[in-house]
């Protein structure tokens, strides 16, 4: 399996941001490029599609998705990712951008943390029609150099109309609440110490909140205790290793912070209702 590392370099249409859209599947890439893309690999960017007419059938972490015209699909740094498997006829815009581009945003944009695990969001006719004059008006910019307020400031809007998007049907005080803020910290501090710490009462602690209210505010939000929370999110990073196919068991499990590789395995087993290899030959054969 490929990573993308270095390909939005290569394909960025900005000399000083690294961001990149599809107008319409009007984008050609460089034949190598667009043979891993068409494959498994290792998203280092952000990437969002939205369709127009027809179906993309997209694959992230191994879970299958169709994205369907008015739907917007996205997918984070560091996810499996497998796409290009397009409807004939069908008409998307795609964008793909770095941490770099979020950076310079004036603000957070939550629902790229997935808080709620779902990669789509579906549009009303009229949110189209403006994400449509949005990724137009984006691709019109980046045709030419010097316009980088600019295209952050679109950039920002149509983001913003996602984030808006992706929490529609949620009451509006719980995305504002503070659990929710808490929430979102304890997903960033899982994934930025991801095999190096476990303790519930340390994460509690880094959070300044008690342990019980760490427990409330994830099984509020997740639906899980913080406890099977993370071991959902040692078990998810173990499959992308295990994809990739450049590391053996034992190495993995160590660089998940087990000391036991054969616990390890068993917590895989529990968790996934099968062997690891039994996974292996199931990638295998994709």
């Amino acid at each position: 399996m490929h990573q993308r590392r270095g390909f939005l370099d290569r394909i960025k249409q900005s000399d000083r941001l690294a961001i990149r859209v599809n107008a319409e599947n009007t984008m050609q890439l460089p034949d190598d490029i667009a043979k891993i893309l068409s494959g498994p690999h290792r998203e280092t960017h952000y990437y969002l599609v939205m369709m127009l007419e027809g179906e993309d059938n997209q694959r992230i972490d191994m879970k299958d998705y169709t994205v369907s015209p008015g739907q917007i699909l996205f997918v984070l740094p560091n996810q499996i990712h497998w796409s290009g498997r397009h409807s004939p006829g069908s008409r998307f815009f795609n964008i793909v951008f770095d941490e770099n581009c979020l950076a310079l945003l004036p603000h957070t944009h939550k629902f790229l943390f997935n808080p709620l695990h779902n990669p789509l969001i579906s549009l009303p006719h009229e949110a189209v029609v403006r994400l449509r004059s949005i990724f137009s008006n984006l691709s019109g910019l980046l045709k030419k150099q010097g316009n980088t307020e600019t295209v952050l400031a679109y950039l920002n809007v149509l983001l913003t109309e996602c984030n808006s998007f992706y929490f529609h049907g949620y009451h509006y005080n719980m995305i504002q609440d503070h659990r929710f803020d808490v929430y979102i910290q304890f997903q960033q501090y899982v994934e930025r110490e991801l095999g190096r710490v476990s303790e519930i009462t340390l994460i509690a602690e880094k959070l300044a909140i008690s342990v019980n209210s760490l427990y409330q505010i994830v099984k509020q939000y997740a639906g899980l205790s913080p406890k099977q929370f993370i071991i959902n999110r040692l078990m998810l990073e173990a499959q992308r290793k295990l994809y990739n196919g450049n590391h053996s068991t034992k190495a993995i499990a160590y660089e998940l912070g087990f000391s036991d590789p054969d616990y390890f395995a068993r917590l895989f087993k529990k968790n996934l209702g099968k062997k690891i290899s039994q996974f292996i030959s199931e990638m295998t054969d994709l």
